[in-house]
């Protein structure tokens, strides 16, 4: 039987109010692990604060976490799905949106779903379909001895989730949104920070011929979003949980 939204939706919801600051809601993702909240106004959901509205909007343009708004950043669109709609519909969907999806049941919100999520799906599907044509040939890379405003300026300017981390000029690990906001936002480290000492290692990658299922499939059992992608010793690409879901929602 074909999975449904149902059978990979996240239920338990984690929301904030629209006046809530930065602060509060970057220690609620670290602490949650998590990628998003929903803000929920008088009448309901009326957006999401991401990891990306975080970084982009306040951090690498050095404004304060603690005097900042979700109100001020947080993206006003989501996508709305059923929770028994199929997996290829909400890939679609998110594809569409360049959004979470909310699940309602009526007018309830009974769930999220986020690219995650649909990999786990996708890891399961068995799909011999190559990543060459989704993942990104370009590789942003930074020193260890660069700091985590570096790294939030750089995701920002290049419109990225992560960057390679190198020591010697040699990839060594990799600093990406979940950890500049677990690591630092939430605890209130300084963001001057180096990322020698906020990185996350070893490097996990896959070879550029890995199939769709095959990258799904290492990102599950890694608990990682992000996949470099080898030619032999070279890096040639990377390839993030988003660009499978935006594969898996091309196939035919």
């Amino acid at each position: 039987m074909s999975k449904t939204v149902a059978d990979v939706m996240r239920r338990n919801v984690e929301c904030i109010s629209p006046t809530q600051n930065l602060r509060v809601a970057s220690t609620i993702l670290g602490e949650k692990h998590i990628g998003s909240l929903v803000v929920i106004g008088s009448c309901g959901p009326i957006g999401l604060l991401t990891e990306t509205d975080i970084i982009w909007k306040v951090i690498a343009v050095e404004r304060d976490l603690s005097t900042t708004l979700a109100l001020e950043v947080m993206s006003i669109s989501f996508g709305r799905i059923a929770a028994d709609a199929s997996l290829k519909e909400a890939a679609k969907m998110m594809l569409e949106k360049k959004k979470r999806l909310l699940v309602f049941e009526g007018d309830e919100l009974i769930g999220i779903v986020t690219a995650t999520d649909l990999v786990r799906g996708i890891a399961e599907a068995n799909l011999a379909v190559g990543v060459e044509g989704v993942m990104s040939k370009k590789l942003f890379c930074l020193d260890e001895e660069a700091t985590a405003l570096d790294a939030a300026k750089m995701m920002a300017d290049k419109r990225i989730g992560s960057v390679i981390v190198t020591k010697d000029d040699e990839p060594y690990g990799i600093f990406a949104e979940r950890d500049l906001i677990t690591k630092v936002a939430a605890r209130d480290i300084p963001f001057t920070t180096q990322l020698r000492f906020l990185l996350s290692t070893p490097l996990i990658t896959a070879s550029v011929n890995v199939t769709l299922s095959g990258a799904a499939k290492i990102m599950v059992e890694k608990g990682i979003k992000r996949l470099p992608l080898l030619q032999g010793e070279d890096f040639v690409g990377i390839v993030t949980a988003r660009d499978l879901v935006e594969a898996y929602a091309k196939i035919p």
